[in-house]
């Protein structure tokens, strides 16, 4: 282990956070981007701490890593993942669907992403909405995706005749 290589101390923190040792993890993170402030891969390192943040329950300092994360580099879809997860943690429905919906110009193919819109439209009170991304995330899922069942379950929990010209039965 080099003590004064930002690249060391990212690694360390990748490890721990797999370990689930999230406070070494941040700390580790920190201490990168504090050796190496101005390195173009410091965009994974802010999306990590949102991670890390939104998991602790941070939601403020999630937003403010993944903003870092997207002045860095606004090409890929995890911070703005972040940002959608933080705003729904604190009830700000549209914000959320409006970064998820970003998300998914990046990454349009990742039924994850369609799945926590859903979820973000179903607890805004737009059932219709939702019911396209559970669809879609049913879609495009793999056969053994994690998240089937719970999309399935979403789905068919949604009133049927749900709709954008009709009401819910």
């Amino acid at each position: 282990f080099k003590p004064d290589s930002a690249m060391a101390y990212s690694q360390r923190g990748l490890a721990q956070r797999k370990l689930g040792l999230l406070k070494a993890a941040f700390e580790d993170y920190q201490q990168a981007l504090r050796l190496d402030p101005y390195n173009s891969d410091n965009y994974q390192i802010h999306n990590n701490l949102a991670s890390i943040r939104l998991d602790a329950g941070d939601n403020e300092g999630a937003i403010e890593d993944a903003l870092n994360a997207i002045q860095i580099n606004s090409k890929i879809s995890g911070p703005y993942i972040n940002l959608a997860t933080a705003y729904d943690n604190l009830g700000d429905f549209e914000k959320a669907i409006d970064y998820y919906s970003h998300a998914l110009t990046l990454d349009p193919a990742n039924p994850a992403i369609y799945l926590e819109r859903g979820l973000a439209y179903d607890n805004n009170g737009k059932k219709d909405m939702a019911l396209k991304d559970y669809q879609n995330a049913l879609r495009l899922a793999p056969p053994n995706w994690p998240s089937w069942q719970r999309a399935q379950t979403l789905l068919n929990e949604l009133p049927q005749g749900t709709g954008p010209n009709q009401t819910p039965k």
